[in-house]
């Protein structure tokens, strides 16, 4: 029995919590949020205004699209429209009598004004009339910017495709156009109509800009998959990708020589050899390996592929177009003196040196000394192949 008694004086006491926190209260606890989201709204209209001072400026001007600016100045008023709104909103439906906290709140709601007019009496309402009557001029205030923000709306031609942008203007209107025919009637029409002061700024959460963090998230290149810049690119010309098929008996090579890193180039092909006939030519960039991607594969890499193979190996070339752009880079041949490698199992030999010397080179630096040229030296008119037509006469 005491257990039930306790059970329904605690249900009653929850009633009357309710009671007295949502009727009693309600009304004051409503005018101090409303108060708020005007202060919320006036900071939100504040930060639009001043990337709209900042987008109107010459340095920045010719950076951004018109419309950008428009939007801007659009979403200012907007925000502005409903500061003004909500503060109208909170004093019309406060109907207890303003005591000291709110007179406080009042009082801290409003900015600065720069001007000398003292309007503190018209700001801080003693009464129900002054009340009304400050929060009818906050509606028509807040009536004022709508129009002002849907005359911007109107002027631009790209933000009048936004058909959510017109739709919400309006609605906002419309609502302020409603609330403000609600007090009209409560509102003596012989006082004087005065324009109320702007709203302080103020905002209840601190934003702090954060930088991201480029190293939790690892990402891959998007074009590593083309190759080594320097060598794949627009600045360079090149044949369409072909495929050569090499097959080689067991005691003999494939007959072709690689060098350099990344892409690995052709640099000689033996005269007769498997890789000549199979068309394989000096040069060639050699992109793939038994349908392996090998552009950023290094000369080593390159060889152990390559000996993997076995007998027979499919290689993906292309020949650059630039034939200066590649002997530039060595390709021409191999020099005498460059030293090679040849593997009997792979059947292929591959220059260590990344800068061979010209085909037809001599290790050592001739010593041949060049005459000069003296302009009174007397010219000999014997004919140079004179010889050579001696020597292909032939005695009978």
């Amino acid at each position: 029995m005491d257990a039930a008694v306790d059970n329904f004086l605690r249900g009653a006491g929850v009633f009357h919590f309710f009671e007295e926190e949502f009727q009693q209260s309600s009304k004051k606890r409503n005018l101090h949020q409303c108060l708020d989201i005007a202060q919320e709204a006036a900071q939100v209209a504040e930060v639009y205004k001043q990337l709209h001072k900042l987008t109107s400026s010459s340095v920045i001007k010719d950076c951004v699209p018109n419309s950008w600016g428009g939007l801007m100045h659009v979403k200012m008023e907007y925000y502005s429209s409903l500061s003004h709104y909500y503060v109208a909103l909170g004093l019309i439906t406060y109907k207890d009598e303003l005591n000291s906290t709110v007179q406080e709140k009042l009082e801290h709601l409003y900015a600065d004004s720069k001007s000398n007019e003292k309007r503190e009496t018209k700001s801080v309402p003693q009464n129900s009339s002054e009340r009304l009557r400050l929060g009818r001029s906050h509606l028509h205030q807040s009536i004022s910017t709508l129009e002002e923000a849907l005359r911007t709306y109107r002027m631009c031609r790209q933000l009048q495709l936004i058909d959510s942008l017109h739709e919400l203007l309006k609605k906002a209107n419309e609502k302020s156009v409603g609330l403000l025919s609600k007090v009209i009637e409560d509102v003596d029409q012989f006082h004087e109509m005065f324009e109320p002061m702007s709203i302080r700024a103020s905002t209840k959460f601190q934003l702090k800009l954060a930088d991201p963090d480029l190293s939790q998230y690892k990402a891959s290149d998007l074009f590593k998959a083309l190759g080594p810049l320097k060598f794949f690119s627009a600045k360079r010309h090149w044949t369409a990708a072909r495929i050569v098929e090499l097959k080689k008996p067991d005691d003999s090579s494939f007959g072709f020589s690689v060098k350099d890193d990344s892409p690995v180039v052709v640099t000689r092909v033996e005269i007769g050899g498997i890789a000549e006939a199979c068309g394989l030519k000096e040069g060639d960039y050699i992109t793939a390996v038994n349908d392996q991607d090998t552009k950023w594969t290094s000369h080593a890499e390159m060889a152990e592929l390559i000996k993997a193979a076995g007998n027979t190996i499919n290689l993906k070339v292309v020949t650059p177009m630039n034939w200066k752009y590649l002997h530039s880079r060595g390709a021409a041949g191999l020099s005498m003196c460059s030293k090679s490698t040849s593997s009997s199992s792979s059947g292929f030999s591959s220059s260590s040196s990344r800068n061979p010397s010209p085909v037809g080179s001599v290790c050592g630096k001739e010593s041949e000394k060049r005459n000069s040229w003296n302009p009174f030296r007397r010219r000999n008119s014997k004919d140079p192949l004179e010889s050579s037509y001696i020597t292909n006469v032939l005695y009978r």
